[in-house]
């Protein structure tokens, strides 16, 4: 897991133990209807700064509400932000 973060966001010394989030499953965004997404969520400390790099385009903050007023919302993605809000880890 350690070398996929470092590759897909080259932060440093991702500690070796990573937390299973969660897994969410949706509707592919932009696929045909019944094709869908699983992505396994993790949790883990990092030193460093997050930034784009390989697969990555861009790395953007924002909260819950703009996520869904200002984009145009990938099914899955609503799913963890969802999540993340409820448990209140997120504004």
């Amino acid at each position: 897991m350690n070398k996929v973060v470092h590759f897909e966001t080259p932060v440093n010394d991702v500690k070796k133990a990573q937390d299973f989030y969660g897994t969410f499953e949706a509707q592919a965004y932009g696929r045909d209807k019944g094709i869908m997404v699983r992505v396994h969520c993790y949790t883990a400390n990092h030193s460093g700064t997050v930034r784009s790099s390989s697969e990555i385009d861009e790395v953007a903050y924002f909260s819950h509400g703009e996520y869904t007023k200002g984009f145009d919302p990938a099914p899955a993605v609503n799913l963890i932000l969802d999540d993340l809000k409820k448990k209140g880890l997120i504004e």
